[in-house]
């Protein structure tokens, strides 16, 4: 065991400088070993990337080469294109509604068939048709919905109030 020269190894009273023996114990000094100079500690390799160990293949098992990741431009391109197609779907249902409403003209269509949907139990196909601006005869449909009297719906023959546009009579819808 080593401790400094200054205090006893063994009862721990002080000492005097170049003592021997300690004054209290009577113990010879112990002095510590001068240090023995040593090399500075070897560092491990730094390993940047090191492949897992190969296995063995289990019998009746073929080993399975890595694929390159493919690129998802696809899945990109698919929902981009939906996107554009449901934006132009509710851009032309808005266009006709503001057109029918703007530019619509209105007219006096006959009523010529009315009939359940089959759908709800509510709703009901009201079909009718109008002379266009060319003198043609235009047909067109509308559904009504949360019919809950089938008594207020229009009968057929009867005359009911239609908005089109000029330029597309197609284009009509009958107004409540």
């Amino acid at each position: 065991m080593t401790t400094s020269a200054r205090f006893c190894a063994h009862c721990g009273a002080p000492l005097q400088g170049g003592a021997q023996f300690c004054a209290s114990c009577g113990r010879p000094v112990v002095t510590a070993p001068a240090p023995q100079p040593t090399a500075p500690p070897v560092q491990p390799p730094v390993v940047v990337y090191q492949s897992p160990p190969a296995q063995p293949l289990q019998q009746g098992y073929a080993q399975v080469q890595p694929q390159p990741a493919r690129p998802r431009i696809r899945l990109r391109l698919g929902s981009t294109l939906l996107l554009v197609v449901g934006v132009l779907l509710v851009l032309l249902l808005l266009t006709r509604f503001l057109a029918l409403k703007v530019v619509g003209v209105t007219t006096i269509a006959t009523v010529t068939a009315v009939e359940a949907t089959g759908g709800d139990d509510y709703e009901y196909r009201v079909s009718y048709s109008f002379v266009g601006p060319d003198g043609s005869t235009v047909s067109g449909a509308a559904v009504l919905g949360e019919v809950l009297n089938i008594s207020t719906l229009p009968g057929v023959g009867e005359q009911v109030t239609v908005r089109y546009l000029p330029f597309w009579p197609a284009v009509s819808e009958m107004e409540q």
